[in-house]
């Protein structure tokens, strides 16, 4: 029982004798392991040693019938990844090998297995491969995740934009080609936009000179400023500041006292001319309709929840639920 090989094609028809080995081969460190006879004339007593373990990490011990498989091999034979070797070897897959007497050394059975082509195709199959290249499955769901978090990132800037041209009543398409457009170019200002503001102002100083004042704001990107928080911020600046920004001052002046209210008929007359203009010359009423709602009744079109909107939208095909999925 020093070796055995046998045709590849053996261990399809064989895979039910098999030895069952788990995640990790079997190394019973401690175990007091029988000794067998070998020899005819000179009989002599061997064992199998607990050192090999160190040595060859692959082996798996069976206590019941003192025999060791090689776990790397077994697996390999179970999952039908030995088709690259020519031959298997029956005695560390299937049948057990157990000659302690000619086990180690240069040539001896732990080592030839080793060199084996049986061996070698089992780690390049059950080792090597899976440590460099992954499961497949989950390589191809990982980038389909992936890739649906970005549609869904650039589906959503996209809906944005809509919302907000259609908030300030200005028409998707320009006075030019597609690259003009309105759309397009709120497209290329959102993906280059940064959230800061910058204010000059000029002011005669004591000896009848033009000094000039640059103001520079920067705003996280969560910030929502209105008109109400650059006159609470203006009004907490000293007045040393204040003199420097004269002409905002007077701005916020002119903001505060300026009366600003007007009915909702009035706003819908003013704001036809707006959205009914001769970019939007074909448009439906329907949809006239409703650009009219959203750009009268800011506060509607603000408190739409995008997410509902682009649900709708992405469940209305197959097509785009699988490009997008649902938000």
């Amino acid at each position: 029982m020093a070796g055995c090989s046998i045709d590849a094609n053996f261990q399809q028809s064989s895979s039910e004798i098999l030895p069952d080995i788990g995640e990790n081969p079997n190394h019973p460190i401690k175990y007091n392991f029988p000794k067998r006879a070998f020899g005819v004339k000179d009989i002599t007593d061997r064992s199998f040693q607990a050192q090999w373990f160190q040595k060859w990490s692959w082996i798996h011990y069976d206590e019941g019938r003192d025999i060791v498989f090689c776990s790397i091999c077994v697996k390999a034979a179970r999952s039908n990844k030995l088709k690259a070797a020519k031959t298997c070897d029956v005695s560390f897959i299937s049948r057990g090998y157990c000659y302690w007497k000619d086990a180690t050394g240069k040539k001896g059975g732990f080592c030839r297995h080793e060199a084996s082509g049986c061996h070698k195709a089992a780690v390049e199959a059950v080792v090597t491969l899976p440590k460099t290249t992954g499961d497949i499955g989950e390589l191809l769901s990982s980038a389909y995740a992936k890739e649906k978090a970005s549609n869904q990132k650039n589906l959503m800037t996209v809906a944005r934009c809509l919302r907000f041209m259609a908030r300030q009543g200005l028409a998707i398409r320009g006075d030019g080609d597609e690259m003009d457009s309105n759309f397009h170019q709120l497209l290329i200002l959102k993906g280059e936009a940064k959230y800061f503001t910058i204010m000059a102002d000029e002011v005669t100083d004591a000896s009848n000179r033009e000094q000039v004042v640059v103001i520079l704001s920067a705003f996280p990107t969560t910030a929502n400023v209105g008109v109400r928080d650059i006159v609470q911020h203006v009004c907490t600046l000293s007045p040393g500041v204040r003199l420097s920004i004269t002409q905002v001052c007077s701005l916020v002046r002119l903001l505060l006292v300026m009366p600003a209210t007007n009915a909702v008929g009035e706003r819908s007359a003013s704001a036809l001319r707006r959205v009914k203009s001769y970019l939007r010359t074909t448009m439906t009423d329907t949809r006239l309709n409703n650009l009219l709602v959203l750009h009268v009744h800011k506060d509607r079109c603000d408190s739409l929840v995008l997410e509902d909107c682009l649900n709708e939208f992405v469940c209305g095909s197959e097509h785009r639920l699988s490009l997008f999925g649902k938000f």
